[in-house]
C-alpha cells in the first residue's frame, strides 16, 4: 500500500511541503529541485528553491517522484 510505504514520503520544511503537495515543485531522479513555472521568481529566489536537493534517494522513492512529476506535468 502506497500510503504506508516508507519510500513514499519526504521530510520537507513546511513551505516546501506545501509547494510539493500542490504540485508547484518536485524533485528529479538525481534529487535536484524541479520548479513549476507557476512559482514566482521572487519566491524562488527568497526561498532558494533551485538549491533544494534530496540526497541518497532509493530507487523506490525515485519511482514515486517520477509519478509526482508526471501527475503535475513537471519536467525534470
Amino acid at each position: 500500500m502506497e500510503k504506508v510505504d516508507p519510500f513514499n514520503g519526504l521530510l520537507l520544511a513546511p513551505q516546501l511541503d506545501r509547494l510539493f503537495d500542490q504540485g508547484h515543485m518536485s524533485f528529479s531522479d538525481k534529487g535536484g529541485a524541479v520548479i513549476a513555472p507557476s512559482v514566482l521568481d521572487n519566491v524562488n529566489a527568497l526561498w532558494g528553491l533551485e538549491g533544494c536537493r534530496l540526497n541518497n534517494l532509493a530507487d523506490k522513492t525515485r519511482r514515486y517522484l517520477a509519478f509526482h512529476r508526471e501527475l503535475h506535468q513537471l519536467s525534470s
